[in-house]
């Protein structure tokens, strides 16, 4: 997971918004925490239960919209 603030953007409107990123190693990774773009597994909900008020601090501060996309390379 990482945490960034946009300092700067093509139209301007982003700036000083927070985005947050979770990066697995394949789709079918992200499913298994992630069963839907709505639904959690129990495995996340364990790790929510240990690691949840740092997670809601984060999500907090962004809008809340969810992106999922493949990298296809660089």
């Amino acid at each position: 997971m990482r945490f960034f603030k946009c300092d700067r953007d093509s139209k301007g409107d982003l700036i000083g918004t927070y985005a947050n990123e979770l990066e697995f190693e394949s789709v079918e990774i992200r499913d298994k925490y992630f069963p839907s773009v709505s639904e959690t597994s129990e495995e996340f909900n364990r790790w929510w239960t240990e690691h949840g008020a740092l997670w809601a601090k984060f999500h907090s501060m962004v809008d809340g919209r969810y992106i999922d996309y493949i990298d296809y390379g660089t």
